[in-house]
């Protein structure tokens, strides 16, 4: 009997890796170019409260110019109005040189990002820095898609910081579509519990021709100091298919789905997000134009 059993058990995982081999087989990986365009313009506007209790709207608007296919600036401005009255502006603006295996990225504020590329164009290392710390990162890959970032702080006199020194993003792909992504615990947020968070990804049906990365990732640390690399294209392939749906691990009270419009020439023009909570839903709703 215990020879049946060990037999239907090894037949059983046989089969099981036979399934895996053949998807591993017949799976054909999308070529996705790089688009052709000169800007990307993504605008969102938002109800906001001022300090008198007034209901007054920000418009926030993310431009990205580009030559020869290759982002060369990239410039937010927020406008906040109550009525037709302007209420307050903010500008930032970043532009982005290329120059054999570097890319050198300077912000309004004078911070400077130095992006050290390999041969397929990717970065593998890159340091940032500002008027007080320098960041030191390490990206690595598998099959061309970003699988890790690794962040170190230093003072800028070579010193470790005291909290929060260093960091470590890990992202999975499957099949060319993001599985997972977990991201660092923060010292200085130890009191509220916060550990490793691990956010699960489920793809769409639509290819991601225009590259355009999850909403999320723009706001995960520590990608998030790496937005104009991920829409330069330098951090790795993009997803294959447009990002439909994440949720944390193991928490089925919380969900957020993603959707897209497109006009004629199949541009997208709007991508909509629905974050589920238990009790509320949040939402998002970002215009496009590109040129």
């Amino acid at each position: 009997m215990k020879k049946v059993v060990l037999l239907f058990i090894t037949t059983i995982l046989f089969l099981s890796c036979s399934d895996d081999d053949e998807k591993e087989k017949t799976w054909n990986e999308i070529n996705i170019p790089v688009p052709t365009m000169s800007k990307m313009v993504m605008t969102e506007v938002e109800e906001t409260y001022m300090t008198t209790s007034s209901t007054a709207i920000n418009t926030i608007k993310n431009e990205y110019a580009y030559t020869d296919n290759k982002l060369t600036s990239y410039t937010n401005t927020q406008s906040v109005s109550i009525g037709d009255e302007i209420v307050q502006e903010l500008f930032h603006q970043v532009t982005l040189q290329y120059e054999n295996n570097l890319v050198t990225v300077i912000d309004s504020e004078d911070n400077k990002w130095i992006y050290t590329l390999n041969e397929q164009g990717y970065a593998t290392q890159c340091t940032y820095t500002t008027i007080s710390q320098v960041r030191q990162y390490n990206f690595t890959y598998t099959d061309g898609y970003l699988t890790q970032l690794h962040e170190n702080i230093t003072s800028i006199n070579g010193t470790l910081q005291p909290e929060n020194s260093s960091h470590t993003l890990s992202l999975v792909y499957q099949y060319g579509e993001l599985i997972s992504v977990t991201s660092p615990s923060l010292t200085n947020e130890s009191f509220t519990d916060y550990g490793e968070n691990k956010i699960m990804y489920e793809a769409g049906e639509t290819i991601n021709y225009y590259r355009l990365p999850c909403l999320d990732l723009l706001e995960t640390y520590p990608l998030s100091f790496h937005q104009c690399a991920l829409f330069a294209g330098i951090l790795g392939k993009p997803t294959q298919h447009l990002v439909a749906r994440s949720t944390p691990e193991n928490n089925n009270n919380e969900y957020t789905t993603y959707s897209y419009t497109f006009d004629n020439e199949g541009k997208p023009t709007s991508i909509y997000s629905r974050t589920h909570y238990s009790n509320k839903i949040n939402t998002q709703n970002i215009s496009i134009a590109i040129e």
